[in-house]
């Protein structure tokens, strides 16, 4: 098992992806993972993940020189870059948005294989991709398959794999939807558990794992505590509230999913997933957080026990 340090920890820090470097080195994590921006989006609706922070990159931004400064101070810290994420729909219906998206996400898995990234992580499941529209579930899981089928041999030439996670209120919001996605595009799309939105989603994290297990390259872990709808909480499903914790302290016990997991045949990378705005929490909330390297400290000395 691989630990890895979400590059998001350093979204509020004006030496952004420096500070990730130097927290993911001192800490012993084994790799990062990055954020890209999604103020690239073709047709950005204005939700509060589109706040902009310090530890992002993008395709259109990152010279040639900058790219092999990065991979040099990589190299240097002994760490590896699990992925990077592409925030841009996958679900607009055919026509020059959905061009464009593609588009992106080319220029998104040429910089993935640019920076050696294992893995372009797609957030593209979206079921509401154009402001005011719902599409319903079949229609988004079909545009989503689609465009993943696209991208996969585009990937598969550079290298890089893709991959897709669990999260609320998409086309993969549990298990039997992100399997179901992976048996439509085939074998070479990879598979992310989220056990904190699959929490927030209202399924069992534990029967969820069981479930994934023999089919995961990557588990995201970040802990919330449920309790009663407040001012300042994120709300997915508009019934509970949700405040973010440190990893050991929320209603998750990682021990427990992560033995299932194991058993399961699980022994991939574990990221650390540290808030960031892409929740969509109010800015209020962000000033609540915990200090961010103490808790890149405290979640790498948690996830070693488990190593």
């Amino acid at each position: 098992m691989k630990i890895a340090l979400y590059g998001g920890i350093g979204w509020q820090h004006p030496f952004g992806l420096a500070k990730v470097l130097a927290w993911a080195g001192k800490y012993k994590y084994d790799g990062i993972s990055l954020c890209g921006y999604t103020l690239d989006v073709p047709q950005r609706v204005e939700r509060h993940y589109n706040a902009v922070g310090y530890d992002m990159i993008s395709p259109q931004l990152v010279n040639k020189a900058g790219r092999n400064e990065f991979r040099r101070v990589l190299k240097a810290k002994k760490l590896e870059i699990a992925c990077l994420s592409c925030y841009c729909p996958l679900t607009y219906p055919p026509g020059t948005l959905r061009e464009q998206s593609l588009d992106l996400n080319r220029a998104y898995i040429d910089l993935a294989a640019a920076l050696d990234v294992l893995w372009l992580r797609s957030i593209g499941n979206v079921l509401d991709p154009e402001p005011g529209e719902t599409l319903s579930f079949r229609e988004a899981q079909d545009l989503h398959v689609s465009a993943l089928k696209e991208l996969v041999p585009y990937a598969r030439e550079r290298g890089v794999r893709l991959i897709v996670e669990t999260n609320e209120n998409t086309t993969t919001s549990n298990a039997a939807e992100l399997l179901a996605v992976r048996e439509a595009v085939g074998p070479e799309l990879d598979l992310v558990m989220d056990g904190a939105n699959l929490y927030m989603e209202s399924q069992d994290v534990l029967s969820e794992a069981r479930k994934l297990a023999p089919h995961v390259a990557m588990l995201h872990v970040k802990n919330v505590r449920r309790r009663e709808p407040g001012e300042l909480d994120y709300m997915p499903k508009d019934v509970y509230g949700y405040e973010w914790t440190e990893l050991p302290d929320g209603d998750i016990d990682w021990k427990e999913v992560l033995g299932e997991l194991r058993r399961g045949g699980f022994d991939g990378y574990v990221l650390y997933e540290y808030v960031n705005p892409f929740k969509g929490m109010p800015r209020a909330y962000w000033h609540l957080l915990p200090n961010p390297e103490e808790a890149a400290r405290s979640a790498a000395e948690y996830l070693r026990q488990f190593a």
